[in-house]
């Protein structure tokens, strides 16, 4: 199975035999030949981008009293 990233659609593609492209959705395993990787390495590698982590608020019970 070969995929390929569409930078253009940010959509992951199937490429099949006789020109077939089908969208799929992000593969999970992707794997490389060590020749590929060799030639492809960065010399000096990206830091990886971590999302924030969301903030969340406390689940507090408001009391609304009612006087007459």
């Amino acid at each position: 199975m070969f995929v390929g990233y569409d930078k253009l659609l940010k959509q992951w593609l199937w490429l099949q035999p006789n020109g077939v492209v089908e969208r799929i959705a992000e593969p999970t395993h992707v794997w490389l030949d060590e020749e590929f990787v060799a030639a492809h390495t960065l010399p000096v590698p990206r830091p990886k981008l971590f999302a924030a982590p969301k903030l969340r608020r406390k689940n507090t019970h408001a009391q609304l009293a009612l006087e007459l």
